[in-house]
């Protein structure tokens, strides 16, 4: 019992993990929350179940191309909405407005095309899956917890050696020293964003294929991965998955204890917790301020 317990937070980490390493790239370089990354874990999946009924193409085709849409709108977000608002100086705040309601018009917009009503992907029997080292899990949610994994490596190496990384760092550290030094920070931020949305698409597609979709599936990832990133830090990957792990299964295991519904919870009140006792995250040293 405990070990499936465990599993199925590991799963929930994986998701929350790919949400959170995309949001954190996105608050990192533009210094805002963007809650418009919450419907991009959406659209992914209900362009793959619209390519699936118009066309007759594998599964992996569909979803690659639902992660390609996620991708295309959330560049579209910055250059129709972020970067203008940029460039008249709007405040983080302005700019978490502005996301929050793209994420509304967005949502209502696929409510209206598609319906509120859950929808699934793989109609037919419920899939308990497989025995694998005593505990049950299916090919869906190994892909999950794989693609999480894979993704969290790559972006880490990524932003470890590459020249994308120095830049991307260089802009999150100081935007004004970094355009005075002749980088172009407008790049680096639509970059971190176009890798924030198709990470967001992919956990989507993930969370679709296993229990269904509706238009309100992205709050609650959303909500889970602004906890994962105040708790493990914005610009720290390993920080990043040890805090989704320590979330998912946390509210996996509470459940054993007490009912279902407060589930949810379990995250908010480690995350007061982490505010009140280690704001700086788990993996940040305190630092002190200097006077000159």
């Amino acid at each position: 019992m405990i070990q499936q317990t465990i599993a199925d937070g590991l799963v929930s980490s994986a998701t929350y993990l790919l949400v959170a390493l995309g949001f954190a790239l996105v608050y990192s370089t533009g210094r805002f929350f963007n809650f418009a990354h919450g419907i991009l874990f959406v659209l992914a999946p209900y362009v793959m179940l619209g390519i699936l009924h118009a066309l007759e193409v594998p599964l992996c085709v569909a979803a690659i191309a639902g992660i390609a849409a996620s991708l295309a709108a959330g560049c579209l977000f910055d250059l129709g909405a972020y970067r203008l608002l940029r460039r008249r100086g709007a405040s983080s705040l302005v700019m978490l407005l502005a996301s929050l309601g793209i994420y509304v018009l967005v949502q209502n917009l696929v409510s209206m095309t598609c319906g509120d009503s859950t929808k699934v992907v793989l109609a037919g029997a419920a899939d308990v899956g497989q025995p694998v080292i005593g505990v049950y899990l299916t090919l869906t949610r190994c892909a999950t917890v794989a693609a999480a994994l894979i993704s969290a490596t790559a972006l880490w190496a990524t932003l470890k050696w590459t020249r994308w990384g120095r830049t991307f760092r260089a802009v999150a550290s100081d935007p004004e020293l970094a355009n005075a030094s002749g980088i172009n920070s407008d790049k680096a931020i639509i970059w971190s964003i176009a890798v924030g949305s198709a990470l967001a698409g992919s956990a989507g597609v993930l969370v679709a294929l296993d229990v269904g979709m509706t238009p309100d599936m992205g709050l609650l990832p959303l909500m889970m991965a602004v906890v994962v990133m105040i708790v493990g830090g914005s610009r720290s990957v390993l920080g990043l998955t040890l805090a989704a792990i320590f979330i998912g299964v946390s509210q996996h295991l509470a459940v054993l204890l007490m009912p279902a519904q407060w589930k949810d919870c379990i995250a908010f009140l480690l995350l007061l917790f982490f505010l009140l006792f280690r704001p700086q995250g788990v993996l940040a040293k305190k630092t002190r301020a200097a006077a000159v």
